[in-house]
């Protein structure tokens, strides 16, 4: 599915205007790390989104724990990857409950 993303701005890419193919995907989150998001040299853009009802902590490029990393609030808090901090490496994902809902876009 392609999505046209306007409130990005990939001006040193040469990518405005242009559509960019987003890939969604719904990630269980449980109480062991888990790579939500593979390493990708050629990432242009992701966004982390927590749909439960849990805290869940992300980490880029290691071993996810409940006390470090970025932090998603429950009922949907937010990180984003973009032009401004790009990150090409894997994310990981832990929350202290199980079977959690985590929605992973990426392009």
């Amino acid at each position: 599915m392609a999505k046209y993303i306007d409130h990005l701005d990939f001006t040193k890419e040469g990518f405005i205007g242009q559509e960019i193919s987003i890939a969604e995907t719904c990630c269980v989150v449980t109480t062991a790390s888990t790579q939500v998001l593979a390493a990708n040299p050629n990432r242009l853009y992701a966004r982390f989104q927590n749909i439960s009802d849990t805290v869940i902590h992300l980490s880029l490029g290691g071993t996810a724990t409940t006390s470090l990393g970025v932090y998603l609030a429950a009922s949907g808090g937010a990180y984003e990857i973009n032009q401004n901090n790009r990150y090409t490496g894997a994310v990981s994902a832990i929350s202290s409950v199980t079977n959690k809902n985590l929605l992973v876009e990426s392009a």
